[in-house]
């Protein structure tokens, strides 16, 4: 299983190289989306290969959804890889994803696209566990505007 390590490695290195190149390129034909969406599937499956420890992946996963550009290849993360986190990894997840929405309420501007970012996430973490006043609380967190 050592090439599954190597994979999770290079998927996340060549996902920060896509994220990179995504302001330089003009991608109207997709391509650059449909390698990124690769990468996540490979990112996953090595994962998947690999079954790392939850906590840590929760926060490899974290701080790649929290990095992540336009291409936005961890975006989705907290449900894709929700077997795979457990109840573990879903709760370090959280404890990050607070942690990160205390901190942008401090200091963030209000039309951060982080904002939008955490806020999906605490979404996200309310939806799997089937938690409808999580999901309305984690919507009414942030009234930085009319829409939201």
């Amino acid at each position: 299983m050592a090439w599954a390590g190597r994979t999770v490695e290079l998927t996340e290195y060549a996902g920060d190289c896509a994220e990179r190149a995504d302001e330089y390129v003009n991608d109207s034909d997709g391509l650059l989306g449909e390698v990124s969406d690769r990468l996540a599937d490979l990112h996953l499956a090595a994962c998947e290969a690999i079954r790392p420890d939850p906590r840590e992946l929760a926060q490899r996963l974290h701080a790649r959804k929290s990095a992540g550009g336009d291409l936005a290849i961890f975006d989705d993360a907290v449900t894709r890889y929700a077997d795979l986190l457990g109840e573990p990894g879903l709760t370090r997840y959280h404890e990050l994803a607070e942690q990160e929405w205390a901190a942008l309420r401090e200091h963030a501007d209000l039309y951060d696209p982080a904002r939008l970012r955490v806020r999906s996430t605490l979404g996200a973490l309310a939806a799997l566990t089937c938690d409808v006043d999580a999901e309305a609380e984690a919507m009414a967190r942030d009234q930085s505007s009319a829409s939201t």
